[in-house]
């Protein structure tokens, strides 16, 4: 059983983020331009702290087994192409990045919108403003934003090292729910989440 203290503190910190996006989007209108059903950032593979994966297995497992299906098949098809290229890059003998890759996110249904909006992660949250990323400025590539001015940054540092530490709070507790990694400096992608005991999430 995982402490509520722990997911209050994660909702704080996301509510630090909205806060943050709103700040920045309405200082910056003319930069900011996420629209909805942009959908760029949903094509970015990019990894889940535990404390963040349970929340998400949470809130996945409370939606309509209708809805719940067709995300649990564009989960697999995501592995099956997170997979291949796994198996190409050791092939040939290469180091590759998913985070450099095009791959939909489970969650993005065919209206080009997230089934879990409400309970995104973190990264999701503040994609489109100026973030500090181990201590370099990333900025979406859609937005106005420039290389060699100067804008306010959302420190990206500082929130995963939280989430590092609530992470570490939920293991010590003990055995994670399913769709959780067991150590709390192993990231793991939405399709991970979403497929580890998928029998029962597809259902």
């Amino acid at each position: 059983m995982i402490s509520s203290g722990i997911f209050r503190r994660y909702e704080e910190i996301a509510g630090l983020a909205d806060a943050a996006f709103r700040r920045l989007a309405e200082r910056h209108a003319d930069l900011v331009r996420c629209i909805p059903q942009c959908a760029d950032c949903c094509h970015a593979v990019f990894g889940l702290f535990p404390v963040e994966a349970a929340y998400l297995r949470l809130h996945f497992d409370q939606l309509d087994r209708k809805v719940r299906r067709p995300a649990v098949r564009r989960a697999r098809r995501a592995r099956q192409i997170m997979d291949r290229l796994q198996e190409r890059w050791e092939m040939e003998g290469i180091s590759g990045d998913l985070s450099d890759e095009r791959i939909p996110c489970p969650l993005l249904d065919e209206e080009k919108l997230c089934i879990l909006y409400a309970h995104r992660p973190i990264t999701c949250r503040v994609y489109g403003i100026p973030l500090r990323i181990q201590g370099k400025a990333r900025v979406c590539w859609k937005s106005g934003f420039r290389e060699g001015t100067s804008y306010e940054a959302f420190d990206m540092d500082r929130v995963q090292q939280e989430l590092y530490g609530l992470s570490r709070i939920l293991l010590e507790q003990g055995m994670p729910p399913e769709g959780v990694p067991r150590s709390a400096d192993l990231l793991v992608s939405v399709a991970w989440v979403i497929l580890e005991n998928a029998g029962i999430s597809g259902s």
